[in-house]
């Protein structure tokens, strides 16, 4: 439902289950007939404008996550959905040692080899009229993600591991599509849909590289570096 404070009335009630675009154009279109710098759908808030973002994103007290996180608990846990304040502090305590410049700057040569790797798969490109980066980036992403935090080279912007590589970016796909779906919410209902079990498929997929991953580091067998 939409609400304005200078349209003290309820101006329509939609149920948004289409694709990111046409959000994003409905969002648009809004902005454009409503003064505020909000309009709620279901029982959660849109925010179009940049000052009311800031205001949010740069608090410390609202940071609790929307129930749609919770979608990807399979997969990180129940602490990425369900992160309280007092949660948070106390991770961050412990975390944000990981992050000092110290540490970082010993990955700086992973940063410049990816970032080479993606410049070249760029120049390739350089004549064409348009080009998608998103696919590009992504894959440069988790090829940073993968060698600094697991120590595994996953070698994506390579076209290595391209059931991993699929998996992931599939169940971003997923996380997407279900989120504008309230109805494949409960995982009773989700997981018995194709792409309920295609999510399934793929997250053994992730999960399983970890796996290798963790016997390697204890001296097993892992996988190939």
């Amino acid at each position: 439902m939409f609400y304005d404070k200078d349209w003290p009335i309820i101006l329509t009630a939609i149920v948004i289950c289409s694709i990111v675009p046409i959000l994003y154009r409905f969002i648009k279109t809004i902005k454009c007939h409503v003064r505020s710098h909000a309009f709620s759908s279901q029982l959660q808030p849109y925010i179009f404008n940049g000052i009311t973002s800031q205001v949010l994103l740069s608090s410390t007290t609202i940071i609790d996550k929307s129930k749609e996180y919770g979608l990807l608990s399979s997969w990180f846990g129940t602490g990425f959905a369900d992160e309280s304040r007092r949660k948070v502090e106390a991770q961050s305590k412990v975390a944000d040692p990981c992050f000092s410049f110290s540490i970082l700057e010993n990955f700086i040569p992973v940063f410049n080899d990816q970032a080479s790797i993606l410049v070249s798969k760029l120049h390739q490109s350089v004549h064409e009229p348009w080009i998608d980066v998103v696919p590009l980036m992504a894959s440069c992403t988790l090829d940073v993600i993968c060698q600094t935090a697991m120590g595994v080279s996953i070698n994506a912007q390579s076209g290595e591991n391209r059931d991993y590589v699929k998996a992931v970016h599939d169940i971003g796909n997923t996380f997407m599509y279900r989120g504008f779906r309230p109805w494949l919410y409960p995982e009773v209902i989700f997981y018995r849909t194709a792409i309920g079990k295609n999510f399934k498929a793929n997250l053994q997929c992730i999960q399983g590289l970890t796996r290798n991953v963790m016997k390697q580091k204890e001296g097993g067998d892992g996988i190939k570096r």
